[in-house]
């Protein structure tokens, strides 16, 4: 009886081990998958036909700390947060016969925190895409600096702190 027993325990226990064995790597292959890469990876955007639009959560892996106004950094803070995008053109109908000799076109990239409250105070700005110039099939690189103003008062301050702000970024090529 006392063996019986024995056996039936270990039998479940033994179990309990193989679901979690089998759970757990499933776990993070889902994680993984739901959110993306890490902050510390430049990240390609392929464009084809249309438009491409990405969103960055500014938490504070992303950022690296926290964000403050320029000149108020102190230990774990960041005065800026600078992304890095590899956009490469790979097909439109009008450019499909024409990658091969490096069809041109014109990127343009749009960004913005919408409507939340203290968005206001975030400022972004696009390096790398000056004269909006795109070779179909060669990558190129932009980064997006963002900042943040001071906040006005006590208020305004209060819209901001610890506040996590999504960025919506679009990228799009036309054909010249």
């Amino acid at each position: 009886m006392k063996q019986e027993r024995r056996s039936k325990v270990l039998f479940i226990v033994n179990i309990l081990m193989l679901i979690m064995l089998f759970a757990i790597p499933l776990y993070a292959y889902w994680e993984g998958s739901i959110f993306g890469s890490s902050a510390d990876d430049n990240e390609t955007i392929e464009i084809g036909e249309g438009q491409i639009t990405t969103e960055v959560r500014l938490t504070k892996t992303v950022v690296g700390g926290k964000l403050v106004p320029s000149g108020r950094a102190g230990e774990g803070d960041v005065e800026e947060v600078v992304l890095t995008f590899d956009v490469l053109w790979t097909d439109t109908d009008k450019a499909a016969e024409e990658m091969s000799h490096g069809a041109n076109g014109v990127l343009t990239i749009t960004s913005s925190f919408g409507d939340e409250p203290g968005a206001n105070l975030l400022n972004v700005v696009v390096n790398g895409n000056d004269d909006g110039a795109i070779i179909a099939g060669t990558p190129k690189t932009i980064t997006l600096t963002i900042t943040l103003d001071e906040p006005a008062d006590v208020a305004e301050y209060e819209l901001v702190a610890g506040k996590e702000f999504t960025l919506e970024i679009t990228f799009s090529v036309e054909v010249e």
